[in-house]
């Protein structure tokens, strides 16, 4: 393996201290609901991801999201923070 394959590695090791989304609506729903947005990874410009600090009650709204059960969302809270994760996919500085 040379240096490139490792350092890619590297970048892509998954650490059990955050949970990772591509999804921006469940990005949404999680930051409107008050998780911490740690970061936005871009390392991949396609598939970029969310980073959220992970806890147990991120991964059980996560499942019930993939599972398309209610979750309450204010409304307006959850406009808000869509339209600002869409900036920040934009290149906005975090």
């Amino acid at each position: 393996m040379g240096i490139i394959s490792e350092t890619y590695k590297a970048l892509h090791k998954q650490d059990d201290r955050y949970f990772r989304t591509t999804s921006l609506h469940l990005a949404s729903v999680l930051f409107a609901r008050g998780f911490t947005l740690v970061n936005v990874d871009r390392t991949d410009p396609e598939h970029c991801q969310f980073v959220f600090r992970d806890s147990f009650d991120l991964q059980e709204l996560a499942s019930r999201f993939s599972a398309r059960k209610a979750i309450l969302v204010d409304a307006h809270k959850f406009i808000f923070c869509s339209k600002l994760l869409r900036r920040k996919l934009a290149g906005e500085p975090f």
